[in-house]
């Protein structure tokens, strides 16, 4: 399932403005105009403060050799070479969002649902019981105002580079000429 697609309304708003309102700690779409309920983000995502993968001084392994010995010596750091996930690298770009910017919000929602999809059958479950948990609210408002709950039930996939690669150069262009009205600075430097 790709809720990307259900945040298109409120990006295409964004970019057609080209000014967000708010600033430091603003809900980013609260005071937006024909924005409604269901398009309001709210938090700032998962950005934290994380030292510099550069300089964590693990080398990744060397490449195991025809007879699959590891390489022909001992292993050195990280036994697969993998140095992060799909969290460390939606970390690796979120901390250099800035965090009062208006748009953060909804971007830092935009790039998760751009990397990764809900499984179908989970998120028809997890609606079913929204509705009888919320009735007065509709399975958007869920998505966006519970995200923790929904994530904790809906498992996510992440496919294929070929498949991403497109809807992140796609999230970039949208987000690009997009200044906070406070700060007069674009979301990206």
């Amino acid at each position: 399932m790709d809720a990307l697609a259900d945040l298109q309304g409120p990006i295409q708003r964004l970019r057609d403005a080209g000014v967000v309102p708010g600033g430091a700690g603003s809900g980013a779409a609260a005071d937006f105009g024909d924005v409604d309920d269901a398009d309001v983000c709210d938090g700032a995502g998962i950005a934290g403060n994380v030292g510099d993968d550069e300089e964590d001084g693990i080398e990744p392994s060397p490449p195991a050799d025809e007879e699959g010995d590891g390489g022909g010596g001992p292993l050195r750091g990280l036994a697969s070479g993998v140095k992060g996930d799909i969290m460390h690298l939606m970390d690796r770009v979120l901390r250099h969002v800035p965090k009062g910017h208006g748009a953060t919000p909804l971007f830092s929602r935009a790039f998760s649902h751009a990397l990764m999809f809900y499984s179908a059958k989970d998120a028809a479950a997890a609606q079913r019981v929204a509705a009888e948990i919320w009735p007065d609210k509709t399975w958007r408002q869920v998505q966006y105002y519970m995200a923790a709950w929904v994530n904790r039930r809906v498992r996510r996939t992440v496919p294929h580079p070929d498949i991403i690669a497109p809807r992140l150069d796609q999230l970039f262009k949208d987000f690009a000429g997009i200044l906070d009205a406070s700060t007069k600075q674009p979301l990206f430097t």
